[in-house]
């Protein structure tokens, strides 16, 4: 970067604002790109479908970081990569992997995605076997990843037959976090279960009610408090919701499970060694639990859909800072949703 060059500075910010990361980068650099990870760790490591990263570019100066972060080195990559969040609400701000020369944001933390920067494709999508956020995102390329970075033409998930997998025998799916610092089962629903008080909106219903409800969030606090684009829910009863060696109901101050009061009456817990994002809790609905669905471990793929019935909309879209993000999201969503409605008819 020569020193005549004007730059811009690109911060990214917990949720707590105790933790922030910037980087001044030169203007010829805009828009900076975003890709969408669907590989099996990121997934891990943030309870997300799908990890969002910034890439700043080689002639960024270097990262200014104000707080002390809380690091965990992954073996994703072929060199690991040093994901740093905030220790006491949660959020995944940067990538600081010291073997890669062009560091990362976690798009969610930055203060102006929208105006700084743009998505430009999906990588990783066959390690979520079924395609995971790439079919609600289908206008969004896919890329090869290999040497040249080259993309595919179109987005084969999404444009593959739809097929929803019957709920099967298996009484239980597990979760866990990338470290394994918090595992957990889900069972189905049971008669117990039933006999809460159930928004609507959330209310299994699929096959008996043995699927659970799955909503995308695009809120604003979702966003911030996760570090990444579109927290995608499962709505589950907390009886079902086990420890997984003793089979008893989930004790939410157990092991290295964390929590951050988000606003009131509302807890979010992530994982205190890696960072993975886990439950959102509202005394509203003390019974219902909101589950990242990025960390269970079911047959079908990264979507669940053995277990979850999503609904095909975006949840609480009002108030997020990416427009263009959320329309193409509410776009390829109607369009999942008129090949499921076609599916349900033939």
């Amino acid at each position: 970067m020569s020193s005549s060059e004007t730059t811009t500075t690109v911060v990214a910010r917990c949720h707590c604002g105790q933790l922030s990361a910037s980087a001044e980068v030169p203007n010829s650099a805009f828009p900076l790109r975003t890709t969408l990870c669907a590989c099996n760790g990121c997934r891990k490591l943030s309870g997300y479908l799908a990890m969002s990263f910034t890439r700043l570019p080689h002639s960024a100066k270097p990262l200014k970081i104000t707080g002390t972060p809380s690091r965990f080195t992954s073996s994703t990559g072929p060199d690991g990569c040093d994901r740093c969040f905030c220790s006491n609400c949660g959020t995944s701000v940067y990538d600081d992997s010291p073997n890669v020369q062009a560091q990362s944001f976690c798009s969610g933390a930055l203060t102006d995605h929208a105006k700084l920067a743009r998505i430009e494709g999906h990588e990783f999508t066959w390690f979520a076997d079924d395609g995971g956020l790439s079919v609600w995102l289908p206008k969004t390329t896919i890329w090869e990843v290999g040497d040249d970075q080259t993309p595919t033409e179109g987005n084969h998930y999404a444009e593959m037959d739809v097929k929803i997998p019957e709920p099967g025998e298996q009484e239980g799916v597990e979760a866990s976090c990338y470290c394994g610092g918090v595992k957990f089962v889900v069972t189905r629903a049971n008669e117990q279960s039933r006999g809460i008080d159930w928004p609507s909106d959330i209310l299994p219903k699929r096959d008996g009610g043995k699927k659970w409800v799955g909503k995308v969030c695009a809120c604003d606090s979702c966003r911030q408090a996760g570090g990444f684009h579109l927290a995608p829910w499962v709505y589950v009863a907390h009886v079902n919701i086990r420890d997984t060696d003793s089979a008893k109901i989930f004790d939410f101050g157990a092991g290295l499970l964390r929590a951050y009061s988000s606003s009131t009456g509302v807890k979010r817990h992530f994982c205190g060694r890696c960072g993975a994002k886990v439950f959102f809790r509202n005394t509203k609905r003390p019974d219902i639990i909101d589950i990242n669905a990025g960390l269970l471990e079911a047959k079908s793929g990264a979507r669940a859909e053995e277990w979850v019935e999503w609904v095909h909309e975006v949840a609480e879209w009002e108030d997020a800072k990416d427009e263009e993000l959320v329309k193409a999201l509410k776009e390829g969503m109607a369009e999942r949703k008129a090949k499921l409605q076609k599916l349900a008819s033939s």
